[in-house]
């Protein structure tokens, strides 16, 4: 895993953890000014996704994290 990978992997396990700890991945998203059904947690699996695909998380981490959203 690359250093970039490896700050992404944590960055982003931070990021669902505190959301977690405040229960507020379950929060609406809001998008243009209106709520709408998907949640924070649906946000971060795309941004999650995103940098998967981008190179920027390996598959094993993706997995990981996938799992606590």
């Amino acid at each position: 895993m690359s250093e970039d990978q490896s700050n992404n992997f944590f960055n982003l396990e931070d990021l669902i953890n505190t959301l977690r700890i405040n229960k507020s991945l379950g929060f609406k998203r809001v998008h243009g000014g209106t709520e709408n059904e998907d949640t924070v947690s649906d946000l971060l699996h795309d941004v999650g996704q995103a940098l998967y695909d981008l190179g920027g998380l390996d598959k094993v981490d993706w997995d990981n994290l996938r799992k606590s959203l």
